[in-house]
């Protein structure tokens, strides 16, 4: 089954709704939206209400980027299941809430090898560790810059938590 995503806002009542999976071409659609409300004449917080699996690493970090850029304070709500990348653009918010029964995941990268790790030359093997343990880095600072207690996190993120 393809994953699909729901991307829709409401510039007067100043929300956006995500839902579904993060692909490449996301954050373009989600900066131009979040430009037109800080460009509307109303001020205020603009609410983006997270549901997803996750996605794009890249893309994901372009989005949590536009979000902490926003002249107009933006709150995070996450609802139902959030995943991964999603869980992350929840950190990026300056009020980050969570509706009753929100269901968060996490996980340290994945490496995606389509040619199979037999036909990765020893480079290639190192190239995407060390791509993995870099993007580690990044995706764990979110959570602790924002959470608490950091040895908990950190050990959750390890194994990847629910």
């Amino acid at each position: 089954m393809k994953e699909t995503s729901v991307l829709v806002s409401d510039i007067d009542a100043r929300f956006i709704w995500f839902e579904g999976e993060i692909f490449p071409g996301t954050a373009k659609i989600f900066a131009r939206l979040l430009s037109k409300m800080n460009s509307s004449p109303e001020f205020g917080p603009i609410f983006f209400y997270i549901k997803g699996i996750g996605g794009d690493y890249a893309v994901t970090m372009e989005m949590a980027k536009c979000i902490e850029r926003s002249p107009d304070p933006v709150c995070t709500v996450a609802h139902g299941y959030v995943g991964s990348g999603c869980f992350i653009l929840t950190q990026a918010g300056q009020k980050r809430l969570a509706m009753d029964g929100t269901k968060f995941t996490f996980h340290p990268a994945a490496i995606g090898i389509r040619k199979g790790l037999e036909n990765l030359e020893q480079n290639e093997i190192h190239k995407l560790l060390n791509w993995a343990k870099v993007t580690n880095a990044v995706q764990l600072s979110w959570f602790l810059r924002r959470g608490e207690p950091a040895a908990t996190i950190c050990e959750l993120f390890q194994g990847g938590a629910v």
